[in-house]
């Protein structure tokens, strides 16, 4: 027996729902069988990817992210027009529903740094480069309180949700006072030939403070955003 409360106070009900054998032969579960592979292998893409990203994401994600990384790969899953219902994939011509991902919902990329990036990917020379225009961080960014200084990290990830031929090679500057203009930043980035997989170009920023012996993260990089700017399939 289950308890619960009503308005009308305590009730008593004997328990239901559908046994696991059912669900797992009878036709008329068929769809919900199908919804249960395909948000298996959502899950399974959103491990995959955490695994490649795990160094840039370490200090700049929300504890729901992969809850909120998982519900993006169902979509490019359930995007998927080639395959069945049930058997459809995480195919790179649908990865770019994976741009402007948040790894951290604390800081949204967008609510945080007000600089147009620019991106650029050479496929034949498997180079990738992110240019940051001049900027005064007084007025470009949103650094949390007591912020001191801050450094911004940069990646080029090539994700294979199917198999295990992943790349990530990421960069970073050094640290920059939050009182002082900075020139113009480009990141060079070289990535091995992995033309066949889904290209993401990701840029993030971690916010330090002066504290006794030297800079600190900011409450262990809560406010540090970090995000997928371009997505790139050939």
């Amino acid at each position: 027996m289950t308890f619960y409360k009503t308005k009308d106070g305590y009730l008593a009900r004997g328990k239901g729902g559908v046994n696991a054998e059912r669900i797992a032969k009878d036709p008329r579960f068929q769809r919900t069988r199908e919804n249960a592979t395909e948000f298996g292998r959502a899950g399974s893409a959103t491990k995959r990817m955490r695994n490649v990203l795990r160094s840039i994401i370490l200090q700049s994600s929300d504890s729901r992210m992969s809850n909120r990384l998982t519900s993006r790969l169902l979509r490019v899953i359930k995007a998927d027009t080639v395959n069945h219902r049930g058997l459809r994939k995480v195919l790179g011509s649908n990865a770019h529903l994976l741009n402007r991902f948040n790894f951290n919902a604390h800081a949204p990329l967008n609510d945080t740094f007000f600089v147009d990036i620019r991106t650029r990917i050479d496929h034949a020379k498997d180079a990738f480069s992110i240019t940051i225009p001049a900027f005064n961080p007084m007025v470009a960014i949103n650094c949390p309180a007591k912020t001191s200084y801050f450094q911004f990290i940069s990646a080029a990830a090539s994700i294979d949700f199917e198999g295990n031929e992943s790349a990530l090679t990421s960069r970073q500057t050094e640290r920059f006072p939050v009182t002082k203009p900075v020139d113009t930043i480009q990141f060079d980035i070289d990535l091995p030939a992995v033309s066949a997989q889904p290209l993401f170009l990701i840029f993030g920023i971690l916010f330090f403070q002066d504290f006794n012996f030297g800079p600190y993260p900011i409450e262990n990089g809560k406010f540090n955003p970090l995000a997928i700017i371009t997505v790139n399939y050939e």
